[in-house]
């Protein structure tokens, strides 16, 4: 399966709470965080996500997070 596929299935299992990069990398188990960036800069172009500042379901963090819109 395609990363970015990969990225979409999981954000949409946490839907409707949002995720920054840093936690997708390490629930997927991506080599680098710049993955996982560039997948969610992506997704939030479209309109079944959005992406911007909020807090991370994971760790709690406010920063730049993706949701399943």
């Amino acid at each position: 399966m395609l990363v970015a596929q990969r990225v979409n299935d999981h954000l949409s299992g946490k839907s409707p709470h949002a995720m920054c990069d840093n936690c997708i990398q390490v629930e997927l188990g991506l080599t680098q965080v710049a993955q996982a960036t560039q997948i969610t800069c992506a997704l939030g172009t479209t309109a079944d996500f959005s992406r911007g500042q909020g807090v991370c379901v994971v760790c709690g963090r406010d920063r730049i997070v993706i949701r399943r819109a």
